[in-house]
This record gives structure tokens, sequence and C-alpha cells, in this order.
């Protein structure tokens, strides 16, 4: 408990100190004592809940971290750790979403193909470039084209599978063939672009200029 309250104290006068405040600013804020607040900060006793609360609310971070011991990070860094981690996730649930939304217009489709023209299974193959596709677009808006070799690799295969499914009835296995040479040139131009982005880094730039020296 004593480490508890002293990891909590350590990171208040952090806080506080971050922002500018003196132990009587934070204490008029909480209504408490300035002597209450060197306390907390010493380790000598605790918040209870509802002042947790409050202290979190006041420095714009999370209960949690109060009470997790932060080796050099800034509340800054941790502001901008928590929001890349906000943003990713939502990217993440907007991806899905769109993606549940191609598969959801397939079945559809299906549905009205199934009660108008008959049976027609092979359309889920169909929609899976569109989908991969559609990841490829928003990984490019995003992510600024990262990683992008990985989902055209994936985009090859989908697009090899939707072509061999489309000649099921003659069985052209063979396409799959095709896969091992694109997928190698795909690999190529991943290393070749990943070279170029090493040798216009600041770091790449200057590795080069002494190798030159």
């Amino acid at each position: 408990m004593e480490e508890l309250s002293g990891i909590i104290g350590k990171n208040i006068q952090n806080l506080r100190q971050s922002a500018g405040m003196k132990q009587s600013d934070l204490g008029e804020l909480l209504n408490y004592s300035d002597k209450l607040i060197s306390k907390w900060e010493r380790g000598e006793s605790a918040p209870n809940a509802f002042t947790l609360k409050q202290l979190s609310e006041i420095f714009g971070v999370t209960v949690d971290y109060l009470f997790t011991e932060h080796s050099g990070d800034t509340v800054v860094e941790y502001s901008a750790r928590q929001t890349t981690d906000r943003k990713y996730s939502s990217r993440a649930i907007i991806a899905g979403i769109s993606v549940c939304g191609i598969w959801m217009l397939s079945m559809l489709l299906y549905v009205v193909l199934w009660t108008t023209v008959g049976n027609f299974p092979s359309i889920f193959v169909y929609t899976l470039p569109a989908a991969v596709i559609l990841v490829l677009i928003l990984n490019s808006v995003w992510n600024h084209g990262r990683h992008n070799y990985i989902i055209i690799g994936l985009l090859l295969v989908s697009i090899v599978l939707t072509v061999y499914v489309a000649l099921w009835k003659f069985n052209v296995w063979q396409i799959f063939l095709l896969l091992i040479p694109a997928e190698l040139i795909v690999f190529l131009c991943a290393l070749l672009t990943k070279k170029k982005e090493t040798v216009h880094s600041p770091e790449g730039e200057k590795e080069k200029k002494e190798t030159v020296e």
C-alpha cells in the first residue's frame, strides 16, 4: 500500500509541476490544504477515489495513469500516445465497418440472384478483391501507403482465386503458379521502396555522406 501511495504521490507531483501549479493552487481546486497535498506527494497518504477522479479531470489523464509508474514519460508523451492509440482504434473500427458493408451488399446481391436466377455462391469470392481494394485505399490514405505491399500481395491472391472460381468448370489450377513470380515482384518492389526511404531519411543522408567522405 505504501508503495502504491508513493507512485500516486510522485505522479501527482509530476502532474502538478508540469501544469506549473503550486501545492496551494492544487489544494484550492480540491478544497484541501497544501499540507495534505504535500503528504500525498510524499506518499504518506493517498487521495480517496472521488479525489483521484477529480485529479484525473484536472490534469487531463486517466485514473489508471495515477496508479501506474511512468519511467521518463512526460504528460505530453502520455497524452500523445493515448491519442495515437485512440486514432488507430477508430481507424480499425471504420475499416471493419466498411468491409462488413461490402459483404452485406454482397449478401444482398446473393439473395436477389438466388430468388431470381438461382443459387450463385461464387459471388462471395468476387467480393473478396473488392474488400481488399477498400483496405488498400484506406491504408494509402491513413498510413501513406505504409505496408501496402502486404495488402497488394493479398489482393493478388484474391484476384487469382476469383479467376479460378470463375473458370471452375475448366479446373485451371495452373493459374495459381502465376502467384509465385507476382508475389516475388511485390516483395522486391517493397525492398526497393524501403531502401529509397532509408536513403532519403535524415539518418540515411548522414550515413551516405559519411560513406562518401
